[in-house]
């Protein structure tokens, strides 16, 4: 089985999810595309590959996104944004099997927010299946005090590892009963990825265990030119080697200031999509030292001050995007009767299965007041998720 991995920082933890995916199914191979503190709309850089050469796609991009759209200021969760992500998953299913990954941030925990929503809902009606990391959360609650690490966008290692061993099962068992959506569009010629500028000037390469990438190293002045009439959703940027403003000049002639200021390290790279608040036709990027024109939001992971050195910007490739079809969000609204938690719900019987037996082993090797509480702990947990047998 050949699986590919679109995800956030959570698809990257050494000990996470996919580490317990690979336990599961140790004959895989495996490829990450993932990109950490950047919105899902940046995988619409791969909206043109053969999705068709993958047995399986794993899509995660919930976290991110609800820190972009709902804790972000300047940034909205617009109908362009959730259109792009619409034809993204479309884009996937058309090809082959997708899995759609529901992994909340702290905040929206307890109360599922919009995005969370809205992403069950698209997965359901691109036909695709959605793993409700949430629901599965809230089981693991009767075993740990806290279901999150230090970190607000992820659930503690080892309780992740679990869910992805669970899952990988889970594709073992089913993976012949899972469809790709049969009736979903091909949206790919809707995207263009323009790096033409990496093919000149001061070009920086970097690589490490996960992944490789290229950019162009540009300093106070320096003007990138951009020929396409489609609209610049964002672009990527080495975060650990970019501190300065951007000017973007667009074809009407308004000027938009992007605050890139992030804490640059002495070497590496840390690839991240800068998203713009207002998708428009981009002429020119120019590096410039200080705030002019119309200011952006400030992307996620900036540290909202200039450092003293020179403004440099390690750019890679533009992400644009035009569609006849952007206010078109039926997919969204629309809920059909698909099997489109039959993972979800393989995943949820497994953990069950676990708590429960770790509860009774708990109240059966206790005594006295705590053999007390773990009965009723036990009779809880047995009303919440609906057990109806005991040992």
């Amino acid at each position: 089985m050949n699986i590919l991995i679109l995800g956030t920082s959570n698809s990257i933890l050494k000990n996470g999810y996919v580490s317990g995916l690979k336990r599961a199914l140790p004959n895989a191979s495996w490829t990450s595309l993932s990109s950490g503190a950047s919105p899902g709309i940046q995988f619409s850089k791969y909206a043109k590959m053969d999705f068709t050469s993958y047995d399986l796609v794993v899509l995660d991009s919930v976290p991110n996104d609800e820190q972009y759209a709902l804790q972000t200021p300047g940034y909205s969760y617009s109908n362009q944004n959730k259109r792009i992500l619409l034809e993204v998953v479309s884009t996937i299913s058309s090809q082959t099997k997708l899995i759609v990954l529901g992994i909340a941030i702290r905040d929206f925990f307890a109360k599922p927010s919009a995005i969370y929503t809205d992403r069950e809902n698209l997965a359901n009606n691109m036909g695709a299946q959605f793993i409700d990391f949430s629901s599965l959360l809230k089981v693991y609650q009767y075993l740990y005090d806290d279901v999150y690490s230090n970190h607000p966008a992820h659930p503690k290692d080892e309780i992740s590892n679990k869910i992805g061993y669970y899952l990988g099962v889970a594709i073992s068992h089913h993976y012949d009963h899972i469809t790709n959506g049969a009736e979903c569009v091909d949206y790919s010629k809707n995207f263009e990825i323009v790096s033409t500028h990496l093919n000149e000037g001061e070009i920086r390469n970097y690589k490490n265990s996960l992944t490789e990438a290229q950019y162009l190293e540009c300093e106070k002045g320096n003007t990138v030119s951009i020929s396409t009439q489609k609209k610049l959703i964002g672009f990527f940027v080495n975060g650990f080697q970019t501190n300065t403003f951007i000017q973007l000049t667009a074809d009407n002639g308004a000027v938009l200031t992007v605050p890139l200021l992030y804490k640059r390290m002495e070497k590496g790279f840390l690839n991240l999509f800068a998203p713009l608040a207002t998708f428009q036709t981009i002429k020119t990027l120019t590096v410039v030292d200080q705030y002019e024109g119309a200011l952006q939001f400030k992307p996620r992971m900036t540290t909202g001050k200039r450092d003293i050195h020179t403004p440099k910007l390690q750019l890679g490739s533009f992400i644009h995007w035009d569609s006849e079809d952007e206010s078109n969000l039926t997919a969204y609204n629309k809920v059909s009767n698909s099997n489109h938690l039959v993972l979800s719900d393989t995943v949820k019987n497994s953990v069950t299965d676990e708590v429960l037996k770790a509860i009774q082993a708990s109240y059966t090797q206790s005594s006295g007041l705590t053999k007390i509480r773990y009965f009723f702990k036990l009779l809880r947990f047995k009303h919440r998720f609906k057990v109806t047998s005991l040992k």
